[in-house]
C-alpha cells in the first residue's frame, strides 16, 4: 500500500496531461488468443446497440472470416456495426471480398490510408499506418492490446497457427468511452476512406459515454481483475498531430521506478531518449528486465535488437528471448503498481509514424 501511495503521489498526477484518466474500471488480462477471441466473439453475439472495431490486420482466414460473419449477423439484427482496418496491414482483405457480407448487411466499413486511391493517386505519406487494435461493444465493454484479427494469434483448435504470444485486455467502466473516442478519431481522419454507403459515426450519440464518466468511482486499483477499482489512462500516439503521449508516459514511469521495470517488446530498438531512461534506471539499482522475441515476423528486427543490446547489458539490464512462440506483446510493468498494455512498439518506426 505504501508503494502504491508513493507511486500515486510521484507519478499519477503528472501522467494526467498525457491522456484521459478514469477510476472505477474493471480490467481482465488475456495472455492466450483462444480465450481473448472467444470472449470477443461472445460479446459480438450479445451486442444490442453498437459495435466499433479498429484493427491493423484483418486477415482473410478462419479468424477473420468468423469475426466478419459475426459482425454481419449483428448488423442484420439491427446493431450499428463499424469496422476500420489498415490497408497495408491487411493485404488479404484488400484483395478479397472478405468484408462484403458486412457491407451488404448494412455495416460501416472503412480502410485507413489506402496506398492508391481512385482516381489514381499515390499517398504522400505511405508510412502513416494505423496500428491500433480496439473493439467497443454497446459503449460498455472494450477490448484493446496487441492482438490483430488473424489466425496467427489462436491455436489450431480455432483454426490458427499459434505463431504469436500476445496480450490483450477487456475493459469495463468509464475508460471504455475514452477508448471509443480514440477509435473515432481515426474515423474522421482524412486518410480514412468509407467503403459502402453507411456512416455510423455521423449519427453517433455521445451521451452514453458522458454518463459512463459521470459514474466514476473508487481509487487507485489493486491486482484483482474482477473489482471495479482500476485507474485507467488511455494513451494515444499520433505523430501527424504531434501526440507522443505513450513515449512520454512510459519515460515518466521509468524515471519514478524504485524497485523493478519489466518490459515485453517484440521489436526492441528504443529511440535514444528511451534508451537513456532505461539505462539510467538500471544504473541507480532498479531491476530492469527485457523480454523480446527469438524469432520475428519482420525480417531483420531480431538482429537490429541484438545490435543495441550491448548498451543495456553493460548497464546491468537482464535480457531474455521468448521461444518457441514469436513474442508480439507490448507490456510494461513498474514497481508492481503501474502497467502498460497496448499496440505501441518500443522501436524507432513506432515513434515516427
Amino acid at each position: 500500500q505504501r508503494t502504491v501511495q508513493r507511486f500515486r503521489t510521484a507519478v499519477v498526477r503528472r501522467l494526467k496531461p498525457y491522456g484521459a484518466t478514469s477510476k472505477g474500471n474493471a480490467i481482465k488480462v488475456f495472455d492466450a488468443g483462444d480465450t481473448a477471441f472467444n470472449t470477443m466473439w461472445q460479446s459480438i453475439e450479445r451486442a444490442e446497440e453498437s459495435i466499433w472495431v479498429e484493427t491493423y490486420t484483418l486477415d482473410a482466414d478462419a479468424v477473420g472470416e468468423r469475426t466478419v460473419a459475426l459482425l454481419a449477423d449483428a448488423a442484420k439484427r439491427g446493431v450499428a456495426v463499424t469496422l476500420v482496418y489498415d490497408e497495408f496491414g491487411s493485404p488479404d482483405t484488400v484483395y478479397t471480398a472478405l468484408t462484403n457480407p458486412l457491407i451488404e448487411a448494412g455495416g460501416d466499413v472503412r480502410v485507413f490510408n489506402p496506398l492508391v486511391t481512385w482516381p489514381w493517386k499515390l499517398r504522400t505519406n505511405p508510412f502513416l499506418r494505423n496500428h491500433r487494435k480496439i473493439m467497443v461493444i454497446d459503449n460498455k465493454t472494450a477490448f484493446c492490446g496487441g492482438m490483430n484479427i488473424s489466425r496467427h494469434y489462436v491455436s489450431e483448435r480455432l483454426g490458427g497457427t499459434g505463431l504469436f504470444r500476445d496480450t490483450h485486455l477487456q475493459v469495463r467502466g468509464p475508460a471504455v468511452f475514452d477508448l471509443l473516442r480514440v477509435l473515432q478519431s481515426t474515423l474522421h481522419h482524412k486518410s480514412c476512406r468509407l467503403i459502402g454507403n453507411v456512416d455510423n459515426y455521423a449519427s453517433f450519440d455521445a451521451t452514453n459515454g458522458a454518463a459512463l464518466h459521470a459514474s466514476e468511482q473508487s481509487v487507485f486499483g489493486g491486482p484483482d481483475d474482477t473489482s471495479h477499482e482500476a485507474r485507467v489512462q488511455i494513451l494515444e500516439e499520433n505523430t501527424l498531430h504531434k501526440k507522443r503521449q505513450i513515449q512520454s508516459a512510459i519515460r515518466l514511469a521509468f524515471r519514478a521506478a524504485k524497485s523493478r521495470i519489466f518490459i515485453a517488446s517484440p521489436y526492441f530498438t528504443p529511440p535514444t531518449r528511451m534508451q537513456r531512461t532505461i539505462v539510467q534506471a538500471a544504473k541507480r539499482g532498479v531491476d530492469v528486465r527485457v523480454l523480446t522475441t527469438h524469432k520475428s515476423d519482420v525480417p531483420g528486427t531480431v538482429w537490429a535488437g541484438r545490435h543495441v543490446m550491448g548498451v543495456f547489458l553493460r548497464a546491468g539490464v537482464r535480457v531474455y528471448e521468448c521461444c518457441p512462440q514469436s513474442l508480439h506483446a507490448k507490456v510494461v510493468t513498474v514497481d508492481g503498481v503501474y502497467g502498460f498494455v497496448g499496440s505501441f512498439n518500443l522501436d524507432y518506426l513506432s515513434s515516427y509514424r
